[in-house]
């Protein structure tokens, strides 16, 4: 099932008020932080693309780490940005978005699974700095 624009617009901007503007010259914005929300806005995307319900999880936490990234580095609310003009560009963009986007995905979860691992096996492993 492909998620089209208008629903995927629909979904992301329900809650954006309707004077949300678009990226303009008065709203300064660095390419690292457009490139962001755009990674979060491919990440929607996809999400609504797949069957799998463990990709469609993955896919959302990304959406919401590229997200985060975005309003961290701006101060400003994605809903404020993502209009719907700047997600109906980016339909046409999907592919090249997923050959930047989808390994900086992977390196998130490879880097959050070792974490994991890593937590996990704190309170097995007898500490190296015991007192006798």
């Amino acid at each position: 099932m492909r998620l089209g624009v208008a629903a995927l617009v629909a979904v992301l901007l329900a809650p954006a008020s309707a004077a949300a503007q678009s990226i303009s010259s008065d709203t300064p914005i660095s390419a690292e932080a457009e490139q962001e929300l755009r990674c979060g806005m491919w990440a929607a995307f996809m999400a609504g693309t797949v069957e799998d319900p463990e990709l469609q999880k993955a896919l959302g936490f990304a959406l919401t780490y590229w997200v985060g990234r975005f309003e961290g580095m701006t101060g400003l609310d994605f809903d404020q940005v993502a209009t719907v003009e700047f997600v109906s560009e980016l339909e046409g963009k999907l592919d090249d978005l997923r050959l930047s986007c989808a390994p900086k995905m992977e390196a998130m979860g490879d880097r959050m699974r070792i974490w994991g691992e890593r937590m996990q096996n704190v309170g097995s492993a007898e500490p190296t700095n015991a007192a006798p």
